[in-house]
């Protein structure tokens, strides 16, 4: 019995800080999906700074999650 993985689309998150209460830092997400699962991380990484210089606030940690599709073949 083989499984078999079928990479399907990437997305990217960009947190950022948009407050700080108390010393500690409130974080908002901002999704970015129908990211191709073959691009390599460095773009990504590279799009997300670009993107951060052009939103209101500082961008906190760049994610990226990976979406597959598991089958028994």
């Amino acid at each position: 019995m083989a499984v078999k993985e079928n990479k399907l689309e990437s997305s990217m998150v960009l947190k950022k800080v948009v407050d700080t209460v108390d010393g500690k830092d409130k974080f908002r997400s901002q999704k970015f999906s129908k990211i191709k699962s073959e691009a390599d991380s460095k773009d990504i990484y590279d799009i997300a700074m670009l993107m951060s210089s052009l939103i209101m606030y500082p961008v906190k940690e760049i994610l990226r999650e990976d979406q597959s599709l598991v089958v028994n073949e």
